[in-house]
């Protein structure tokens, strides 16, 4: 019986032991995530930056905005179409133990913590010199009705017009609704405290160019992956 029980102790006193291992790995990783970005700081009209308004509760868990990367597909006088790769220092499920696991999940499939979500912004210089924004694409990270505490959170995708957009200061106000990051024009908990964001760092790269920072086979590993997809 005292045999018995020196073992279970044994086996537990381990398990404790490697998750303090894994929580330090899991520490100086995402540390290390940060270090990682060389993208070239750059800055923008602000015409072009949207507001965000984050649930308060997001920024305590340490999941605040690093930055936000834009790339120009389209760069005319009169038209641009941005691409914008947000970056979050991590994202936490709101079960501790899953988000645990989680964070081992992504820093061995995405090989980083950091989370990045990206969308798409049409702009047209209107007649008085103004730049508007047309319309909004969330091509997988439109959230819908979700709420910042729902578990299991679906991405959704949509492109919506500008004028169903607020704004401030003539710039766009996107929400960030839910603990992974998912995108709206509207706010879904409004029972929470919020961080309204309009000012932050800005880099220039595409969504392709921030994966290569943290992963450099980005391109060869999403390319296995949809020919996966289509077998």
């Amino acid at each position: 019986m005292k045999n018995k029980i020196l073992h279970i102790l044994k086996v537990i006193l381990i398990i404790i032991i490697s998750l303090i291992v894994i929580f330090i790995f899991l520490t100086i990783f995402t540390y290390c995530d940060q270090k990682k970005l060389t993208l070239e700081e750059k800055t923008y009209d602000k015409a072009f930056l949207p507001v965000f308004v984050i649930p308060s509760i997001d920024y305590k868990k340490n999941n605040d905005i690093i930055g936000i990367s834009l790339s120009f597909l389209k760069d005319d006088e009169n038209e641009k179409i941005i691409e914008y790769t947000v970056l979050f220092k991590d994202e936490d499920h709101p079960n501790s133990f899953i988000n645990f696991i989680y964070d081992i999940y992504r820093s061995f499939k995405y090989k980083r913590l950091i989370d990045t979500e990206s969308f798409f912004i049409y702009f047209v210089k209107s007649y008085d010199g103004y730049w508007k924004a047309v319309s909004v694409d969330f091509p997988d990270d439109y959230g819908l009705e979700q709420v910042y505490l729902e578990k299991k959170v679906k991405h959704f995708s949509l492109k919506i017009e500008g004028a169903y957009f607020e704004k401030k200061d003539n710039r766009i106000v996107i929400y960030i609704n839910t603990w992974n990051h998912m995108f709206s024009n509207k706010d879904t908990n409004i029972n929470l405290e919020k961080i309204t964001l309009d000012y932050y760092k800005t880099y220039s790269g595409n969504r392709v160019e921030v994966e290569k920072q943290f992963n450099k086979n980005y391109e060869i590993d999403k390319e296995k992956k949809e020919i996966k997809d289509k077998k």
